[in-house]
């Protein structure tokens, strides 16, 4: 089970209150993206960096004053990882980030997502992992086709595989999702029941990033939808980072 749902009850909000908050730019001179839930004054969500597809948990405040203190936490662990404050102005997120227990100080520069449309193309990769000492082994792919802002075609998959077990797998393809109206971060949602399953594309720098399941909202984690069941019985998503020019791409765990 991916790190994210480890801490999923720390970031349930109600779906009538959360207003969600998508960011991309850069930490230090990593490109990332923040894909953040406001609720008031309050802000929880995940960093993701990109080159490493590695996320970090969120939580924060905003004030009035345009100003943000956002805490990041590593996800599996919990422990605190940074930090990182500044303003926001005109959409534009300035300020800096220290490493927990660090002095120095990285520049954060972020922007809003909401009119960054992902670019056409096919993007296709499969990455693999294999960790010796827990028997345990990875495979998870992406084959994608954009046009004007329009899925073509999609087809993705996740299998994970312990020694002595039957493998357990997910796959989502275009058939399965309707996509949403709207510009920037490409939506889907499941035909049989869109509460239960939402697929993000998002764009970023030289990424894309692909998001199966919310977080934010009970129930949407992708694993079924009425009587159409994407996963088998012990199998969870996990984020998917590819980069567009090399095509190749990390899983997010």
């Amino acid at each position: 089970m991916r790190a994210r749902w480890l801490a999923v009850a720390v970031l349930m909000w109600s779906s009538a209150q959360a207003q969600p908050i998508e960011l991309s730019g850069s930490i230090g001179g990593r490109q990332v993206v923040a894909d953040l839930n406001r609720n008031g004054d309050t802000v929880s969500g995940w960093l993701y960096s990109l080159k490493n597809g590695t996320q970090l948990r969120l939580e924060g405040q905003l004030v009035p004053q345009g100003l943000f203190d956002i805490t990041a936490f590593n996800a599996a662990s919990n422990t605190r990882a940074g930090r990182f404050t500044g303003r926001i102005k005109n959409g534009h997120w300035t300020g800096n980030w220290r490493d927990n227990g660090a002095k120095a100080k990285k520049p954060v520069a972020l922007d809003n997502l909401s009119n960054v449309s992902p670019p056409d193309g096919r993007y296709r990769c499969t990455t693999r992992r294999h960790d010796e000492s827990f028997g345990f082994s990875l495979r998870h792919s992406l084959d994608l086709t954009l046009s004007g802002g329009k899925v073509k075609g999609l087809t993705l998959t996740r299998q994970t595989k312990s020694d002595g077990e039957n493998a357990q797998s997910c796959r989502l393809t275009a058939g399965d999702l309707k996509q949403a109206p709207g510009k920037g971060t490409i939506i889907l949602r499941a035909k049989a029941d869109p509460a239960r399953c939402t697929l993000r594309i998002l764009s970023a720098g030289d990424y894309l990033l692909i998001r199966p399941g919310r977080t934010d909202q009970a129930g949407d984690d992708c694993r079924a939808a009425a009587s159409s069941q994407f996963c088998s019985a012990n199998a969870f998503w996990s984020d998917l980072v590819i980069n567009k020019k090399s095509q190749s791409c990390k899983s997010v765990e």
